[in-house]
């Protein structure tokens, strides 16, 4: 879907303000005869409201996807900020994820959360939830009991906006006879380790390829990095300050040649 730099249907000030601004950076007077893709052109707007022009400009000049396909003759702009990059990344990661837990022997789903104390603490919220995570796993009856697993960590706002309900979806291997002791062992050492409102839990894996795309929320209308039109300047500032190269994709039990980065 395409709209027109001149197309109303957007905040007439935000129009005047950003596209106009927008196309001037990138083509000058002749960028108002430009069509964008819709959804980048919103990004952009907030982009440009918040006085981030050059990424403005890389994510409205990114390639969209046409036809379910990424126009590859133009170079993508690879920025967080950009909802086809997002998206992109998205699937690579939920296929990587697919990949790594296809060979487990008992997979089951795991959810963790450690959310945040404040709407500013979210760099150290996930730096925490890594390491207490790393010391968890390195408890020997926890290494005996889940010797492998893969987990994506999410971190979208709360809904009042004052903290980040940071908690990752992914699957372990756990045999059946002992995943109910394990579990209420591993949510005791868990709680002890994180604080008030940390969750370590299981569940039955019905679908590795279903949990692998909604632990990315691919092929919906979430994104699984919050966008700059979805979030308030603060909480976008903190976002990209806390995410800058930050490795969303955790796998412990495997080569790590194989546990990718994401930025």
């Amino acid at each position: 879907m395409t709209c027109h730099s001149r197309q109303r249907g957007y905040d007439d000030r935000k129009i005047a303000t950003s596209v106009d601004s927008i196309a001037h950076l990138i083509l000058g007077k002749r960028g108002l005869a430009l069509e964008f893709d819709e959804r980048h052109v919103e990004v952009a707007t907030a982009l440009v409201l918040r006085g981030e022009h050059v990424r403005a400009r890389r994510v409205l000049l990114c390639p969209p996807i046409e036809g379910g396909q990424y126009d590859m003759a133009r170079k993508p702009c690879r920025l967080r900020a950009c909802p086809t990059c997002s998206e992109r990344r998205a699937w690579r990661l939920a296929g990587k994820l697919e990949q790594l837990a296809s060979g487990y022997t008992h997979p089951v789903v795991l959810l963790v959360a450690a959310p945040s104390r404040s709407s500013s603490d979210l760099k150290l919220s996930v730096s925490e939830l890594k390491l207490k995570l790393v010391t968890l796993r390195r408890r020997a009856w926890f290494a005996s009991a889940c010797p492998r697993g893969v987990i994506a960590v999410e971190c979208p706002p709360t809904n009042g906006g004052y903290r980040w309900n940071v908690h990752a979806h992914g699957i372990c291997d756990v045999a059946p006879d002992i995943r109910e002791e394990f579990a209420a062992r591993a949510q005791a050492d868990w709680s002890e380790l994180r604080g008030a409102g940390a969750v370590f839990g299981l569940e039955t894996l019905r679908n590795e390829s279903g949990l692998a795309q909604y632990s990315f929320k691919v092929g919906g209308e979430k994104s699984w990095s919050p966008m700059p039109d979805t979030v308030t300047a603060a909480q976008w500032d903190e976002l990209d300050h806390a995410l800058r190269g930050a490795r969303l994709l955790i796998a412990w039990g495997t080569k790590r040649s194989q546990n990718p980065r994401c930025s």
